[in-house]
């Protein structure tokens, strides 16, 4: 071996000694670290400045320089650009120069500019398969000897030892956090399963109880121990005891994460409690379920006051329904008034024009009836009134609409029906009340209808339009003698 041989061999053991000693050694903190891998780098290939650098994004953030008076400073930030860094991120391994002053434009970037490099070598420093940043080395001359495989794998060597270090701490960091995080976890949870305001229940896969908070043994008047081992439907509301059992078979076969539901119990003094259950299943790594969680909100005061609430609302509801009957019955009669038949007539008329069938209104006035008021009193005419209705409502479809329009008036609606059909039905109505027996006097009715079919007028009509032409008819009824039925046109 020559003696150049040996003194490269020499010098390579020497490399990887030093290497040795800086992984092993302790740190009191990271920069200091990257300064001894810099001062190290520097002093064992004669190098005059070293960076450790750390990319994020399309930044770079010095963490280390060395030394440190060649205008650049531990934490300047700089654009990842086209810089070196930049070509060690591309192509994710060691790269060397020999002569930066042979690419202009490396030589404008600030950080080769002000410090005035020359040559440079650069290594990707990787944390946890990654790169977290590039450890380099560069002089202000040129090299006269390119930079050897050695230097190249000397600096690989030694961003690979930063990288292990790195990732070594971030682990036992990450370890860290995650044991501190789980033991703030678990004081979180105890606290709040202890504190919690709603009573809380730990119980098994088989619906045992495991655990109850505070809140859960001053609502049910127990003490823990007294409640340990026992099946929850124990303490269930007769006619509850089986509510939700098929909702747990569902969390234990995975087809439901939690449930909620309103159910009933029995405390220690005998008293029904109504209560909002929500429960969910905690499962251990493996899928497997290990207890249930529920929670349990003592609602019994306000499923009282919803249960009057809703007695009130249907009590309320019926005396609406009532008045509103009320305000659309002819208090004598029990006939619909005369608003209620403008209601109806409006509907029908409208429904008239949709289908393109026929209606007809009959105005029904009682003969002479001023006079039999007049000589029998107003009872006595009261009882007629009843009666003629009584008589009409008992011949008409269960598709007409029979009213009380006002004094000794009526009005029926007649859906669908044309002038035959609705002359037949008013003929019908004026036989039933001359059949009446026993009341002071026979009693008669004059009617007079008309009648709209879509299609044969020369236009829709109005409400008012189809009576005043069914008035008009009652009116030639009357004058033509009484107790007769007679039609009138559409104008």
């Amino acid at each position: 071996m020559s003696s150049t041989e040996e003194d490269e061999q020499t010098g390579y053991v020497h490399r990887l000694r030093e290497l040795y000693r800086l992984q092993i050694s302790r740190y009191p903190d990271y920069p200091s670290r990257y300064t001894a891998h810099l001062t190290a780098g520097l002093r064992l290939m004669g190098m005059d400045i070293g960076i450790v650098s750390h990319i994020d994004d399309c930044r770079y953030t010095v963490r280390a320089v060395q030394p440190a008076e060649h205008g650049i400073a531990k934490d300047d930030v700089f654009e990842l650009g086209d810089t070196y860094c930049a070509r060690v991120v591309g192509t994710g391994a060691a790269i060397t120069y020999n002569h930066v002053g042979s690419d202009p434009a490396m030589r404008e970037h600030p950080v080769y500019r002000e410090m005035h490099l020359e040559s440079y070598i650069g290594a990707p420093i990787r944390v946890n398969g990654r790169i977290w940043g590039t450890i380099n080395f560069s002089a202000i001359a040129p090299r006269t000897i390119p930079f050897s495989k050695a230097d190249t794998e000397f600096v690989e060597l030694m961003a690979q030892g930063l990288g292990q270090v790195i990732e070594r701490d971030v682990l036992q960091q990450q370890r860290e956090e995650a044991i501190t995080h789980l033991e703030q976890s678990n004081e979180l949870f105890e606290s709040a399963f202890e504190f919690a305001p709603v009573g809380m229940l730990l119980v098994d896969t088989e619906g045992h109880i495991l655990r109850a908070n505070r809140a859960l043994l001053e609502m049910f008047g127990y003490r823990e121990d007294e409640l340990f081992g026992r099946d929850t439907r124990e303490f269930a509301h007769p006619e509850d005891v089986d509510l939700g059992q098929d909702l747990l078979a569902e969390m234990r076969a995975g087809q439901r994460r939690s449930y909620r539901l309103e159910k009933r119990y029995v405390n220690a003094m005998g008293e029904t409690l109504w209560c909002l259950v929500s429960a969910s299943l905690v499962r251990g790594n493996e899928g497997e379920a290990r207890y249930f969680i529920a929670q349990l909100l003592d609602i019994t005061e306000v499923k009282h006051n919803r249960m009057e609430l809703e007695r009130q609302r249907a009590e309320l509801e019926l005396a609406n329904h009532k008045l509103t009957a009320f305000a659309l019955a002819d208090s004598l009669t029990g006939l619909p008034n005369r608003r209620a038949f403008q209601q109806r007539l409006t509907e029908a008329l409208a429904a008239s024009r949709r289908g393109g069938h026929a209606v007809s209104v009959a105005l029904i006035d009682v003969d002479l009836f001023k006079q039999y008021n007049d000589r029998f009193g107003h009872p006595a005419g009261d009882d007629a009134l009843q009666a003629v209705a009584d008589a009409m409502n008992g011949f008409t479809r269960d598709s007409d609409f029979l009213a009380r329009y006002g004094g000794e008036e009526f009005v029926l609606i007649m859906p669908e029906t044309g002038n035959d059909a609705s002359a037949t039905a008013c003929e019908r109505l004026r036989s039933a009340v001359e059949a009446i027996s026993g009341l002071k006097r026979a009693m008669s009715v004059s009617i007079g209808a008309a009648t709209y079919l879509p299609g044969e007028t020369t236009g829709p009509p109005d409400e008012e339009t189809l009576i005043a032409a069914a008035d008009d008819a009652l009116y030639r009824a009357k004058r033509d003698g009484r107790n007769r039925v007679r039609y009138g046109t559409l104008h």
